[in-house]
């Protein structure tokens, strides 16, 4: 949800190569172009968000998806952080190769600006309707919103509860571009690989609600996204991968055996592994997304599917307040509440997103 740095479409389009790791553009320096693919993907995984937390809202259609698919808005929220994973590392690695080195002060800045003004903006509306008197939240709510802990607590009230998954982003972003700066690219592409394993572990021995939450038991979908870029070019040099993800049948597939092991995340076996195969694969479809042109890249460039993905961050903070299942106000039933999502989402877009992305130009690296 949070990431807006974007891959230059640069990428290339029919032919698989040694040297074809997808270019980036450090926070738009270069192109000023977004990846048109990697945003339909994101409108993806927010419309899975939206879909799960429209169910059971007055209105709304009853749907049982989830017996035969399993938490699907949990599955959304899994496709952003690989994605994040992927940009942000990407980005990194190409500020690395066109300054010779990464700027840590001038990332946090920019991730500040991208994301704390919208995200203030919500919760001090949140804090001005508790104040009105229609909803309350507890000091200890606000506290860990506003420090990004809400991922470690156990019972958090609705309208903060989907910050869990910023909080595990901002944790990332803290962590992560540290650990690339201080331990070099081999040394972090091991450590991004050792996540791989220590977090199915971590899954089994949490288990309940937190192994879906706390960092240690989410991580390795980060860490998926992290490795791609890094291994992208030898991974590129394999025939065998680059056949595969260029097959016909590879999409269909690949979307069979997400659905089939996100239902397996009812049980103990799901829970552990089948994130590792959801991880995998939605690995293996942003990959796809950023280095080929074909017709799944086509059909998630088009213009609808990319506004979405554009507003993924304000849609995905504001809705909360509106998909409230639990709630008797007219706003909140469908499709008055979808509605109010969206025209919210545009304002704090157009009125805070857009203005402070011309801000946040200002703390990019200078060209040498």
């Amino acid at each position: 949800m949070p990431e807006g740095s974007s891959v230059s479409s640069t990428a290339p389009k029919l032919v698989l190569a040694p040297t074809s790791r997808p270019q980036a553009s450090t926070e738009h320096v270069q192109a000023g172009k977004r990846m048109a693919p990697l945003d339909g993907l994101r409108a993806v995984s927010i419309i899975l968000v939206l879909l799960g937390h429209l169910n059971g809202t007055l209105g709304f259609p009853e749907t049982d998806f989830e017996r035969f698919i399993g938490d699907y808005a949990n599955l959304g929220v899994i496709v952003f952080f690989v994605i994040s994973g992927f940009l942000i590392t990407t980005l990194l690695i190409e500020e690395h190769d066109n300054y010779g080195g990464i700027s840590l002060r001038l990332f946090y800045v920019r991730r500040f600006l991208r994301l704390m003004p919208a995200f203030l903006l919500f919760m001090a509306f949140i804090f001005l309707v508790q104040m009105a008197g229609y909803i309350s939240l507890s000091p200890g709510d606000y506290l860990r919103a506003l420090t990004y802990t809400v991922n470690f607590r156990r019972h958090n009230n609705w309208y903060v509860g989907h910050l869990w998954s910023l909080s595990v982003e901002e944790q990332f972003y803290l962590l992560w571009p540290a650990v690339l700066v201080l331990a070099g690219r081999s040394k972090a592409t091991w450590i991004a690989a050792g996540v791989l394993l220590v977090s199915p572990i971590a899954r089994f021995f949490a288990m309940g609600r937190a192994a879906g939450t706390i960092f240690p038991c989410v991580a390795d979908s980060l860490a998926c996204g992290c490795l791609l870029a890094l291994c992208g070019d030898k991974l590129f040099a394999k025939k065998p991968y680059t056949t595969l993800i260029a097959s016909g049948l590879f999409l269909p597939v690949a979307v069979i055996l997400i659905l089939a092991s996100n239902w397996l995340r009812s049980y103990t076996v799901g829970v552990v592994l089948g994130v590792s195969v959801i991880n995998l694969l939605i690995g293996l479809i942003v990959h796809r997304c950023v280095s080929r042109q074909s017709k799944m890249t086509s059909i998630l460039s088009i213009r609808p599917l990319v506004a979405i993905g554009v507003l993924s961050y304000s849609l995905y903070l504001w809705q909360q307040f509106f998909l409230n299942r639990d709630s008797s106000w007219p706003i909140c039933d469908f499709p008055l509440n979808l509605i109010l999502t969206f025209v919210v989402a545009s304002l704090s877009y157009f009125l805070v997103e857009g203005p402070i992305n011309e801000l946040r130009r200002k703390y990019r690296r200078a060209p040498l």
